[in-house]
């Protein structure tokens, strides 16, 4: 998998008068707009799609929400929380479980996807809602891969573990830093959370989480 290209968002073309200036560099009223430049949120966030995010940590991290990841290196990303401090987290065969319970997951349907380093091949689709969510979300498994088991772990304090919805396509806290994934996320490295889409014009304006979120 090309994990690299998995994960970072660019700061974003202009739509709107707050996205030009977050494009020049300038945090307007403390939002700004991205883009995403490749697959790792299908379906959630699709290669091209542009946000309005707001460049500030929720005041409360739950599980289930869309953060934005700032590195080490200066990259941002965008990924789902999985798990909090104090939580366990493992996965086998894809299902993720937290704290000892298989996260609820049902079908929802297929989906036909073509990436350059994959021949065109059909991705399943999955409702999964994490424990305290409040609606599931939708996850895309493109079948067998490495990252479908992980042993179990053990969130410590500060930390926190993300995933990308594209589940066989995202550098996320599964994958070592040294193959371009974010490990345990220090909390201080969320530095915001998606808002509303500006772009394409059909999604415009629509909640990034989704309208009952």
């Amino acid at each position: 998998m090309n994990w690299r290209a998995a994960g970072v968002i660019g700061l974003g073309t202009a739509v709107t008068a707050a996205a030009i200036w977050a494009f020049s560099g300038v945090s307007v009223a403390g939002v700004r707009s991205f883009y995403i430049p490749s697959e790792t949120m299908e379906p959630t966030l699709e290669k091209g799609d542009h946000f309005i995010a707001a460049m500030s940590r929720p005041k409360e991290l739950q599980r289930g929400q869309l953060v934005l990841i700032r590195t080490s290196g200066g990259d941002i990303y965008v990924k789902r929380l999985a798990a909090l401090p104090g939580d366990t987290i493992a996965l086998a065969k894809g299902i993720v479980s937290i704290n000892g319970q298989p996260v609820q997951r049902e079908a929802a349907g297929r989906r036909r996807v073509a990436y350059p380093y994959l021949p065109a091949t059909e991705a399943f689709l999955f409702r999964e809602q994490f424990p305290g969510e409040q609606v599931p979300h939708l996850i895309q498994d493109l079948g067998p891969s490495s990252e479908d088991d992980m042993a179990e772990v053990t969130m410590p304090p500060g930390r926190v573990f993300a995933l990308g919805d594209n589940r066989d396509n995202s550098a996320d806290s599964r994958v070592p830093k040294f193959m371009g994934g974010l490990e345990l996320v220090p909390i201080e490295d969320v530095v915001g959370r998606p808002l509303f889409f500006t772009w394409p014009a059909k999604k415009m304006g629509s909640s990034v989480e989704g309208p009952s979120r």
